[in-house]
C-alpha cells in the first residue's frame, strides 16, 4: 500500500514560447516497502520508497516530458535533531501505456528507497519517546 499526494501541475513553456502546458504529477510514498522490484529481483518490504508519478490527461497519450527532479524529505533523527534526505534525477516520463522498466530510460513513475522503515517513526517524530520540549 501507498500514500499517494494530490495531483500537481508543472508549467511546460514549449519551444515557440507562447504555449503553455501544464503537466500532472503526483507523489506515491511507500513507507513500508513496495513500489517496483529493484535491479536483481531484491524486493526490499522493510524501506521507505518514494516515487515520482506522471498522470497523462486521456488526450496526452503520445506526449512524453523529459525532467529532472528532487524529491527531499525533512525529519528527526533525535529529539530536537532535524535531518533531511534528498534524492536528485532525471528520467523521461511517459505514458504507462509506454513505460518501459528494461533500461530504456522511459517510465510513468520513477523514485527511491530513502530509507529503513523501522526508522520512520523516529524521522517523522512520532516515537513513544519522543518529546519536543
Amino acid at each position: 500500500d501507498c500514500i499517494v499526494s494530490d495531483a500537481f501541475e508543472v508549467p511546460i513553456l514549449l519551444e515557440d514560447t507562447t504555449t503553455t502546458i501544464y503537466p500532472k504529477f503526483c507523489v506515491k510514498l511507500y513507507p513500508f516497502g513496495g513500489g517496483h522490484t529493484p535491479v536483481g529481483g531484491q524486493v526490499g518490504f522493510e524501506e521507505v520508497g518514494v516515487y515520482l508519478q506522471y498522470l497523462p490527461d486521456d488526450d496526452d497519450e503520445v506526449r512524453y516530458y523529459d525532467a529532472t527532479f528532487s524529491l527531499r524529505l525533512r525529519g528527526r533523527r533525535k529529539k530536537n535533531s532535524l535531518v533531511g534526505l534528498e534524492w536528485k534525477a532525471g528520467t523521461r516520463f511517459v505514458p504507462l501505456l509506454h513505460s518501459s522498466m528494461n533500461g530504456k530510460g522511459q517510465t510513468n513513475d520513477f523514485g527511491a528507497i530513502v530509507l529503513e522503515s523501522s526508522n520512520l517513526a523516529e524521522f517523522l517524530g512520532i516515537m513513544d519517546d519522543y518529546d519536543d520540549s
